[in-house]
């Protein structure tokens, strides 16, 4: 098995049985992976929010929202339908594994499972994964020398993609999660910020979440949601955070900015 793929990847296991997940996790630890677990998809929705994995084993059969419907949700998002997804689940009829399929899954192992086999596609799949990717990326753009005209173009699918699908509300989002959308290399996103914004990619990110708050706030939003849980809903992680970048592009505080609105 690849070690260096595994020390570097996260897997999220999704079930419903204590047992699933501390056998899953405790065997997974010990190659190495880093593991977070959830019971259920509402709480599976928190930690992806917090943190992407790099691939998911989902059950199907859970109560609320099934596995099927998560996987669905999961493909839709463009923060998160690159994650490969590997259902996990007793449901072992040819047209439960087509659904799963169907859905964008990248495998479908039956219960009970074998862990040997649940080792050996989880590596498979993250090396298949990263394989894609640089693939993709070696393709579309050359590792050095790109023109003004060139970045000036990728800086544009970068404020078209940021402006319609929002992604940096996610807590998440980071450059790693931009160059997966967009198929371009995080030094080419470095690059075209750097020369033509003048300015790295947490600055550029932030004004996206500071004008998000900006509308939010002139919306009247801070009378029925906290100033933080704006600021939090917006993707920055912390209050303080959020505080000295408001005040060093505005100028003031939220909090005088909040006054002059409402004067």
């Amino acid at each position: 098995m690849n070690t260096d793929n595994q020390t570097q990847s996260t897997v999220l296991i999704i079930d419903d049985k204590p047992d699933n997940l501390r056998l899953l996790a405790e065997i997974l630890r010990q190659q190495s992976y880093k593991v977070r677990s959830a019971p259920s998809a509402a709480h599976a929705k928190k930690t992806i929010n917090k943190e992407l994995p790099d691939i998911i084993l989902l059950d199907i059969m859970m109560p609320g929202m099934d596995g099927y419907q998560f996987c669905r949700l999961l493909k839709e998002n463009p923060t998160t339908q690159h994650i490969p997804v590997i259902f996990l689940s007793a449901k072992s009829e040819t047209s439960d594994k087509v659904t799963g399929f169907d859905l964008g899954a990248v495998d479908y192992i039956t219960k009970p499972f074998d862990i040997d086999e649940v080792l050996a596609r989880v590596n498979v799949h993250l090396d298949i994964k990263e394989r894609l990717l640089k693939n993709k990326r070696t393709q579309k753009y050359s590792k050095s020398g790109l023109s003004n005209e060139q970045l000036t173009g990728i800086l544009g699918t970068m404020n078209q993609y940021m402006t319609s699908e929002q992604p940096y509300l996610n807590a998440a989002f980071s450059i790693e999660t931009l160059s997966v959308q967009l198929d371009i290399p995080k030094h080419n996103i470095s690059e075209s910020i750097n020369k033509v914004l003048k300015k790295n990619f947490s600055t550029f990110v932030n004004e996206f979440r500071i004008e998000h708050v900006i509308q939010q706030l002139k919306s009247g939003k801070q009378k029925t949601v906290t100033l933080l849980g704006i600021a939090l809903d917006a993707g920055f992680q912390s209050k303080s955070a959020f505080n000295a970048f408001f005040k060093k592009s505005l100028g003031t505080t939220p909090k005088d900015f909040i006054k002059e609105l409402e004067s």
